[in-house]
């Protein structure tokens, strides 16, 4: 089809109008990529941000839920064997994310455990140990309170395989010392909050 010098003229203005036009639409669009891309990844900073402060104030949530550490170091440098029978720290909940120390302490052996306590108030923790010396077995019964307060008290009973029972009460941050009453050894226990020192050393020491 052969067109008129008209129609050639006519299209030559409509491909430069067009052209125009999608320069300009190319730029703008070029313009709204680049605002946007701005937007978008400032928005996506925020985002992370506010994400990551979400993630860590429900993370010290969780901690705080799950209880507090109390470590419990035992060190047997007389008996013959010393063996933790029993441990209640709070609930069932906190004893299972418990980590006692190993089963049997011989003599000259040591051991720590993390326990998982109690942490929105006093925690009230009971630890059952028996200790064997010369064929004679021995409970020491460990009785500890303690808030995140920096206070905390307890109590140490040692009964001998008579049934014979003595007992001491204790503070934080002083060392306290108890002989069973039939002197076949001693108990040296320090407390410090969420550390427990328990020592069975010779009596008369």
């Amino acid at each position: 089809m052969k067109h008129t010098e008209d129609e050639l003229y006519d299209n030559s203005k409509k491909v430069k109008s067009i052209e125009m036009i999608d320069k300009k639409g190319l730029d703008l669009i070029n313009s709204i990529d680049k605002t946007g891309l701005k937007a978008i990844l400032n928005d996506g900073i925020d985002a992370l941000a506010a994400v990551s402060t979400v993630y860590t104030a429900a993370k010290a949530i969780k901690e705080f839920l799950d209880g507090a550490y109390l470590t419990v170091s035992a060190e047997n440098s007389y008996a013959d064997v010393v063996m933790l029978q029993a441990f209640v720290t709070d609930d069932s909940k906190h004893n299972a994310r418990s980590l006692p120390h190993k089963n049997f302490l011989f003599r000259g052996e040591a051991d720590t455990g993390v326990f998982r306590v109690n942490s929105m108030s006093e925690s009230n923790s009971t630890f059952l140990y028996s200790v064997e010396t010369k064929n004679k077995v021995s409970t020491v019964l460990i009785q500890y309170k303690w808030s995140q307060q920096d206070s905390g008290s307890g109590k140490v009973v040692i009964t001998d395989c008579k049934g014979k029972a003595v007992a001491i009460e204790f503070n934080l941050y002083k060392r306290i010392a108890l002989e069973s009453a039939d002197k076949e050894f001693k108990v040296s226990l320090l407390a410090t909050g969420g550390v427990m020192q328990l020592g069975i050393i010779k009596p008369n020491t």
